[in-house]
């Protein structure tokens, strides 16, 4: 069944509106993560950081009640088992976005502000770039979303494409990143500290994967016909 078709439903056009509000929790978070990142790794207010980290954590939360109860609505719904699952699917990877920020988040906030220094300010800059890159990602999906009811196929396309794109250059920053860390002669790190650090990389990296993930699945269904 087309968007177009299954839209003509009020009941079902709110669950579409309740997520893209989810997908909008989603992008406050990924926000809040590059606030946080930005504060701990350019500026060096590590304290703010984590202020703004616990915010991350916090809208990562709220996020979830949102997925269960839009889960809830689709499971109570009178829709067809494929548009069902396909709903479900939809919630559930947009909510992955949010579960990669939290848990980034979580895992620098156990690496002390001098070993994350330690890095250097070339290597920390594009970190930071990563992370804004991957900001701009979220807004595309965002927009995919909040425009995907009155898009023809070759708008959804066209934005897909996008999102792909800018994921590959998120893929290109974080093999930059390591490729500069390889280079850099001076780190002295307890190998256990490297390990999070290298997670922490990894998870910021894999939002953008998860973007991604969203915007495959809408470009496989061909939802508007």
């Amino acid at each position: 069944m087309a968007l177009r078709s299954w839209l003509k439903d009020r009941k079902k056009e709110l669950i579409l509106e309740k997520i893209i509000e989810h997908m909008q929790k989603v992008l406050e978070t990924i926000h809040e993560f590059e606030r946080a990142t930005g504060f701990f790794v350019l500026e060096k207010e590590s304290e703010l950081a984590y202020k703004v980290y616990e915010r991350v954590l916090h809208l990562e939360h709220e996020a979830d009640i949102m997925r269960r109860d839009i889960l809830g609505d689709i499971s109570k719904s009178d829709m067809g088992s494929k548009m069902r699952e396909d709903m479900m699917t939809i919630t559930k990877r947009i909510d992955n976005v949010a579960d990669e920020a939290d848990q980034a988040a979580r895992r620098i906030m156990r690496i002390s502000p001098e070993k994350i220094s330690a890095l250097g300010d070339d290597v920390l800059k594009c970190i930071n770039k990563l992370v804004q890159k991957t900001v701009d990602t979220t807004k595309l999906l965002y927009k995919l979303l909040k425009d995907l009811p009155e898009s023809t196929l070759e708008e959804i396309y066209k934005a897909t494409d996008q999102i792909q794109e800018h994921e590959h250059q998120c893929d290109k920053l974080h093999s930059k990143i390591y490729e500069k860390i390889n280079r850099h002669e001076s780190i002295d790190i307890n190998p256990f500290i490297a390990i999070q650090i290298s997670q922490f990389i990894d998870l910021i990296e894999n939002i953008s994967n998860k973007i991604e993930d969203v915007s495959d699945y809408i470009e496989l269904l061909k939802t508007i016909e």
